[in-house]
């Protein structure tokens, strides 16, 4: 599959990761909102490739990825003070 830019010059076009796969794996298990944000940007990748815009499909693809990859750490962030107030409070509660 070629697109309209590189029809000319007889190029095929780049290969550029979009990331799908961790963007839904972040949707489903962290946090929804921001997992349909690095989702769109995921498809926005293909839709530049289609279009030509190679440097926009890398631009898409970087967004994605750094905020599937927020969205994960955010999740992981939130488990660890959620399970040390937990313990806080079983804590406090065995020493009363």
């Amino acid at each position: 599959m070629s697109c309209p830019a590189c029809a000319a010059t007889g190029a095929e076009r780049p290969y550029v990761n979009n990331h799908l796969v961790l963007a839904i794996l972040s949707t489903v298990f962290c946090c929804q909102l921001v997992g349909l944000l690095a989702v769109f940007q995921a498809g926005q990748v293909k839709f530049r490739l289609a279009t030509g815009d190679v440097a926009g499909a890398r631009l898409a693809s970087r967004r994605a990825l750094w905020i599937a990859l927020l969205n994960v750490l955010l999740c992981l962030a939130l488990a660890i003070v959620g399970t040390a107030v937990v313990l806080g409070f079983a804590v406090m509660k065995k020493v009363d």
